[in-house]
């Protein structure tokens, strides 16, 4: 059996696993820009459920310091603060027939509760502001659209509000919330203060009347609060035709594919609609309706379970976000999905249009001329003792007397190839091929990029593709392929300096050869070697190379070398693609894999999932049966 977690491994993983969900609720409101659209708002519940539930109770003491919660939750209009006043047996709560009464979150408690389940658990209703004993400020519709929704909450001692007690608080040890309605336009501002106190509650009474029990955004929400296994008790308000509509809205309540959502007849609670135009009139009618004796017995009854109502709520929290974990963490996962496919792609198109195309061209097509420049490397090794440095020295200086007659001359060389040769056959050929890797990998990846783009599956494709198609990221890009192409060559001449070192290693071994090569360098002009090997503009091609190794080659194969030439040409090429690969990943493919680097990695997400094991395996043991 494994360890449990202590109570600091657990809450570490809470924080840890509130911060995955913020970053999936930041990732999931990237990709549904706003519109007109009811969504879920699944994540944004389970980090309300998260701060206001699960790590409050891995807080020492949390079953001494927090009451029982019982929240009033409703449309528009529904009677949420009629509600809770026959609850409290008073006029506390504004009952107004003005729309969007309530923007904020309200608890009335007995002072003698005092406000610890607010400040013993830092994470609960953060960054709220606190009114004691005095409503938040409310803001008119055209001041929410241009200031923005300004999170506040307020706590109440009922007995210090004006109004007389007109019948005893049905449970005075709970603390009763009145919420903000959901179902407006407006509502949808302060949705996460409705989502916020709805996950803290341990007793949901939700309020319908005939105008909103049918209501789509009330029946998504009803959803979400009853998968979260919170006890709900359902008041059809405001009632005047009676067990007609009360029927119909039983039927509606019970009309749903997932069975945790169906409300039993004995939750659902009918009240009259009473039209005296004096509150406390209306209040009192009320609290001697026997359907209202009922309902304040129901309440009674529920939170007198207290612990045992509390620990039942925490574990459906724990099994409703166990059981959604995936769907939780999907924004994240889309972000993971995109990312790896994106580098995958990358890696995918370098190995057919990078490596694949440059070995099938280049290292073992017809134009490859490193191992010829590495026999002419060789031919420099082979100085005959006595005249041959010297003959090698006089050649070297007259080159450096000559640079400027031979660099026009190379000018003019060029210009005469042109002349009779189409200019394909007179470039380089590795960098023409490296060229057109380039030009169709580059090409491949924005085709494949936009689409995509085109698919909607995920906004960074967009980006991704606009980029590709930048004339500015398109001239960096080749920029640095010029650059990283001359470091890699500086780097082939050293590989190829160890090439021809190996193999006069191994020729000085057979005097004879070594004796018989010498002569052959001495037959070839050294300056005219060296000044074939310094270039000065001409390239490296066979036409040029040719006539020097073809001499030497049949020499070494004369006396034997052949395999060990074979196995020098083999390990070249082998070193020559590794060194080509490093240059193409370094400033190629990982620059390109940047393009989209994911708000969140692989490991991160297997963090996650473990973080919540821990929780889960914390929070279990916690909420057991005693």
């Amino acid at each position: 059996m494994e360890p449990q977690p202590t109570s600091q491994q657990a809450l570490a993983a809470c924080d840890r696993v509130i911060a995955m969900i913020q970053r999936s609720l930041t990732m999931e409101a990237a990709g549904h820009p706003p519109d007109d659209t009811i969504r879920v708002p699944l994540v944004r519940y389970a980090l309300a459920q998260v701060r206001q539930r699960i790590a409050p109770a891995l807080t020492p003491g949390w079953l001494e310091a927090d009451p029982v919660h019982v929240v009033m939750f409703g449309g528009t209009n529904s009677g949420k603060s009629t509600v809770l006043n026959i609850l409290l047996g008073r006029p506390a709560a504004g009952m107004s027939y003005r729309t969007r009464f309530s923007q904020h979150p309200e608890a009335y408690r007995a002072a003698c509760l005092g406000d610890r389940f607010l400040d013993d658990f830092p994470t609960r209703f953060a960054g709220y502001q606190r009114f004691l004993n005095e409503h938040p400020p409310r803001r008119d519709d055209a001041e929410l659209r241009a200031q923005g929704y300004r999170y506040a909450l307020a706590v109440h001692d009922p007995a210090r509000l004006p109004g007389p007690p007109l019948a005893p608080a049905v449970a005075p040890t709970a603390v009763f919330w009145d919420i903000p309605d959901f179902s407006t336009e407006q509502a949808t501002l302060y949705m996460p203060a409705v989502l916020d106190t709805v996950a803290l509650a341990d007793l949901i009474v939700m309020t319908v009347t005939k105008e909103n029990y049918a209501d789509h955004r009330g029946g998504l929400l009803r959803g979400l609060v009853c998968a979260a296994g919170v006890p709900l008790r359902v008041v059809a308000n405001k009632l005047e035709d009676g067990s007609r509509l009360l029927d119909d809205i039983r039927l509606k309540l019970a009309d749903t594919v997932d069975e945790t959502c169906r409300v039993p007849d004995d939750c659902l609670h009918p009240l009259p609609h009473v039209k005296d135009t004096d509150e406390q009139g209306r209040l009192r009618l009320l609290l001697s309706d026997r359907e209202s004796i009922a309902l304040r017995a129901a309440i009674a009854a529920d939170v007198a379970l207290g612990l045992r109502l509390k620990k039942h709520a925490l574990r459906g929290a724990i099994h409703f976000l166990d059981r959604r974990l995936d769907d939780l963490l999907a924004p994240l996962k889309a972000e993971v999905s995109v990312t790896e496919y994106w580098h995958r792609l990358v890696e995918r198109t370098a190995r057919s249009e990078f490596y694949d195309r440059y070995r099938r061209d280049y290292l073992d097509g017809e134009q490859y001329v490193d191992f010829n420049q590495t026999l002419v490397k060789l031919l420099d090794l082979l100085e005959v003792p006595g005249i041959g440095p010297i003959i090698s020295a006089v050649s070297k200086g007259l080159r450096r007397i000559s640079t400027a007659i031979i660099g026009t001359a190379a000018t003019a060389l060029r210009s005469f190839f042109r002349a009779g040769k189409p200019a394909a056959e007179i470039r380089a050929p590795e960098r023409d091929v490296v060229v057109a890797c380039f030009e169709h990998w580059l090409e491949n990846l924005k085709n494949e990029a936009q689409v995509q783009a085109d698919r909607a599956d995920h906004p960074a494709w967009s980006r991704i593709a606009l980029q590709l198609g930048s004339y500015d990221f398109i001239l960096n890009f080749t920029q640095e392929l010029g650059a990283a192409y001359i470091q890699y060559r500086e780097r082939m001449d050293l590989i190829t300096d160890q090439r021809a070192r190996a193999l006069y290693d191994i020729i000085r071994q057979n005097p004879r050869l070594l004796h018989s090569l010498r002569g052959l360098k001495l037959a070839l002009d050294a300056g005219t070697t060296g000044l074939i090997v310094a270039s000065h503009g001409l390239n490296w091609t066979d036409a040029v190379i040719a006539p020097l190794v073809i001499p030497l080659q049949r020499l070494l194969l004369e006396y034997g070398v052949e395999k060990y030439l074979d196995v020098q040409k083999a390990r070249l090429k082998a070193d020559q693609f590794d060194a080509f690969g490093e240059m193409i990943e370094t400033n190629m493919v990982t620059p390109v894999r940047r393009l989209f680097v994911g708000a969140v990695s692989p490991e991160e997400m297997e963090t996650a999932r473990r973080d919540f094991d821990i929780l889960k395996a914390a929070i279990l043991e916690m909420a057991e049966e005693s």
